[in-house]
């Protein structure tokens, strides 16, 4: 009988133990906190954690959610991330990594904040099967993503944005404006509301195509970017892989489908956050970044007073 019961215990109970172990194991942790990895850098980039220590960004090693990335002169790195997007950090540049979850679940969402510099993205199957939930901040402008390949740059005169492909909504408190492939637009500092810019509008077209030319370094790597975003199927397939995502015989336009259907179904029914909300969420995430106090739980943060009506007021449209 003893036997029995043992054995007994062993079928009902090592599972478990197994199970909570890997719950344990730090590198569970780490896989579900992740943002993406190092795929490749060049010259001197450091990441600053959670709690404020620096370390040297090392090829393989993973990015997580609430760090930041900085990359020294003449240096630039390339993160995959966890939806198969790429996140390319240009010289002189620093990123904070506010949110970022894409488990095919409610709550997944993707918030970067370019603190200084340039970036580019290519994004992955977040920007396609829930592209509300994709916002990238600056210091003046907030952008909505809609499955997009774009630059970005914050610099003293303000933001600006080159869009490669897909769509860009770059928005303030005063507006919002859709920019397209082949398009430019730039919210300048004092400015109510961001302006597009197409070719044929002369030196001020030219001048911006300059300045992003000029946050790209030594450029070298510029033609591994181009081959991930004309093969972001294949690497948002690996991504769906890799977490178990796609049902037999699925492919990635049928999962995006599904999944669009999903986040449809939970907007009707109101279980989903607004664009505002989700605004709000990415500037809290975004003064914990910049504010030398102490960083709060978002249940811990005060009641903002006025003046917040550039994120409040902000309407990015669907």
């Amino acid at each position: 009988m003893a036997f029995l019961e043992r054995k007994q215990f062993a079928r009902l109970w090592l599972p478990l133990l197994g199970l909570l172990t890997s719950l344990w194991m730090p590198g569970a942790a780490a896989q579900d906190a992740a943002a993406g990895r190092f795929e490749r850098i060049e010259g001197t980039v450091l990441v600053l954690d959670v709690a404020g220590a620096k370390r040297p960004a090392v090829a393989g090693a993973s990015v997580g959610v609430g760090e930041r990335v900085e990359t020294q002169s003449g240096a630039t790195d390339h993160v995959t991330l966890a939806d198969g997007g790429l996140l390319v950090v240009r010289p002189d540049s620093t990123v904070a990594v506010l949110q970022y979850r894409a488990q095919a679940k409610p709550d997944d969402g993707a918030s970067l904040s370019l603190l200084r510099g340039a970036l580019r993205l290519v994004t992955g199957w977040l920007g396609k099967a829930q592209p509300r939930s994709v916002l990238v901040s600056t210091s003046t402008a907030t952008l909505g993503i809609r499955g997009t390949d774009f630059e970005l740059i914050d610099n003293p005169q303000g933001s600006h944005v080159r869009v490669i492909s897909g769509e860009v909504l770059m928005g303030s408190a005063g507006g919002d404006v859709a920019v397209q492939p082949g398009e430019m637009a730039s919210l300048l500092r004092g400015g109510d509301r961001p302006r597009r810019l197409e070719r044929g509008q002369g030196r001020v077209f030219e001048e911006l195509q300059g300045a992003f030319s000029a946050v790209k370094g030594a450029g070298r790597l510029d033609e591994l970017v181009a081959a991930h975003a004309n093969g972001i199927e294949k690497h948002i397939e690996a991504s769906l892989r890799e977490r178990g995502l796609l049902r037999v015989n699925e492919s990635v336009r049928d999962f995006v489908e599904r999944r669009r259907a999903d986040v449809d179904i939970l907007h009707s029914r109101g279980e989903l956050p607004s664009r505002d909300e989700l605004l709000e969420r990415m500037q809290n995430r975004r003064d914990a970044q910049t504010d030398d106090k102490p960083k709060l739980r978002p249940t811990d943060r005060p009641e903002r007073p006025a003046p917040r009506e550039k994120i409040e007021r902000l309407r990015l449209k669907n």
